[in-house]
């Protein structure tokens, strides 16, 4: 049990996500994605994505993880479903990400003061402009995006 807690401090985490029920612990450093399954301490899934800036964990157990500027999509045993390029679609590096609640959809917000929501399959499906860049996103259970800015924080119901 030593060994298995002390290769989890090793890992040198940069991102932790828990989905809504916590089975399971999603963490990324700057070499990989890693699920760790909390009824065994035991590392269930290791997915090599380097360079990863955010991570969101989904309701069905999957992830979403940002790295450089794309949105990957992780399902719950390892597997990379979708992968957009938000920089090639002209909103900018994404810069953070939260995931819905009820669904397995993403909102990101770029550099570019754009939010968008990707659903699991990679399809951008709302979006709305952000008077600027926020530092932190959380998403109600109604889908209402929380931004917090530099001393500020709006609301919004993206369509």
């Amino acid at each position: 049990m030593r060994s298995r807690f002390l290769s989890l401090v090793a890992f040198a985490v940069c991102w932790i996500a828990l989905p809504l029920e916590a089975t399971s612990l999603w963490m990324a450093n700057d070499v990989e994605v890693r699920r760790v399954e909390l009824a065994n301490v035991s590392a269930d899934v290791r997915v090599p994505i380097a360079n990863v800036v955010g991570l969101a964990a989904t309701r069905d157990g999957g992830a979403f993880a940002v790295a450089k500027e794309r949105l990957i999509r992780i399902d719950v045993d390892g597997i990379l479903n979708a992968s957009v390029d938000v920089g090639a679609m002209g909103y900018g590096p994404p810069s953070l990400l939260a995931a819905e609640v009820g669904e397995n959809g993403v909102w990101v917000a770029t550099h570019g003061n754009m939010l968008i929501r990707i659903d699991a399959d990679g399809n951008v499906d709302a979006g709305a402009a952000l008077p600027g860049r926020p530092q932190a996103l959380a998403i109600a259970a109604d889908r209402t995006v929380w931004a917090l800015g530099a001393g500020s924080f709006g609301i919004t119901r993206p369509r």
